[in-house]
């Protein structure tokens, strides 16, 4: 279970989306909300809330206003930077790259929760982040 939280992570860039909850910002609200450092809080596995094992390094996303993201952790190895777009008529915001995305379910001011899209008949998987200093 060490590495739980890892390969969920690498897997939210294996996977492609989801499906997102509406979010239906104008796009200036959404890069205010979204364009900041944010740190894993947690993750959702199914119906269990899964925090970070000891020896897990912390996860960090950086949106961009420029629609560009960067993923890391104290690794450089797990450094990956990407694209995110707000699609206004399925109201829902993509981020991946090399054609893998995943969603944003939910935005707010100092929380987002992202979906990972698993395999059909296995649990729902959200990763909770939390606005970083």
């Amino acid at each position: 279970m060490k590495y739980f939280k890892l390969v969920l992570i690498a897997s939210l860039f294996l996977c492609v989306y989801g499906n997102a909850q509406s979010i239906s910002f104008p796009i200036d609200r959404i890069k205010t909300l979204l364009c900041k450092k944010w740190k894993d809080e947690y993750v959702i596995y199914g119906e269990q809330k899964v925090y970070n094992a000891k020896g897990v390094p912390d996860a960090y996303y950086e949106f961009k206003r420029d629609n560009t993201f960067l993923s890391y952790t104290d690794r450089p190895a797990d450094r990956i930077v990407g694209t995110w777009e707000y699609i206004p008529d399925k109201k829902m915001i993509k981020f991946g790259t090399k054609g893998k995305y995943d969603t944003v379910f939910s935005l707010e001011e100092n929380k987002l929760v992202t979906q990972i899209k698993v395999v059909e008949g296995t649990p729902r998987i959200f990763i909770v982040f939390k606005v970083s200093n």
